[in-house]
């Protein structure tokens, strides 16, 4: 038997993504086409649900199926309001933002995530879904609100994709052209 869905959806009607990624299928199932995945955090608008499957869309307007498991209801976003405050989030900009969370576990977040971060008296530090605070490097980030120079995006893109060389793919070119779209608009 197939355990139903249990999140409860909002009136906006909207979960949040609580792993680093999360795939994105043509159809509500595993076998199906993966189109695209979705990020740390990202807030995904659902159309319909069936059985353990959301019918999403992401803010770049992609849209396709993803598995229970990979969201949350969006109660942590909605009753927080230091996260509803574009002002304190933050895209992460190296390949890989990797945090120490407790019993010496990391938890890696990818290039392109757009996390929530705050300074509590020295130190920086970013809120999980699940509302563990965790200590965060500010040199991995681009605060979301800031105006950066164009010049110093194309350096930064530039040396992501040295870095990822070969590896880059269309996921992560799609990830360049989201971070690229949201800072420069």
């Amino acid at each position: 038997m197939v355990k139903e869905n249990s999140l409860k959806l909002n009136k906006h009607n909207y979960i949040i993504v609580h792993t680093a990624i999360a795939s994105i299928y043509s159809h509500p199932n595993f076998s199906s086409e993966l189109i695209t995945q979705a990020l740390f955090w990202e807030e995904l608008t659902v159309h319909s649900m069936e059985g353990n499957w959301y019918k999403v869309k992401q803010r770049d307007g992609y849209e396709g199926w993803i598995h229970s498991f990979y969201v949350m209801d969006s109660s942590v976003y909605d009753n927080n309001k230091l996260l509803q405050d574009k002002k304190n989030w933050y895209w992460v900009k190296n390949k890989f933002l990797n945090l120490s969370l407790e019993n010496n576990r990391n938890f890696l977040i990818s290039y392109g995530s757009l996390i929530p971060c705050f300074k509590d008296k020295n130190q920086f530090f970013t809120i999980l879904p699940n509302t563990e605070k965790v200590i965060v490097d500010k040199q991995s980030l681009i605060k979301s609100t800031d105006t950066i120079n164009y010049k110093d995006n194309i350096k930064l893109f530039s040396i992501t994709i040295l870095t990822f060389g070969p590896i880059m793919d269309t996921h992560m070119i799609h990830l360049l052209s989201i971070l690229h779209k949201n800072i420069l608009g």
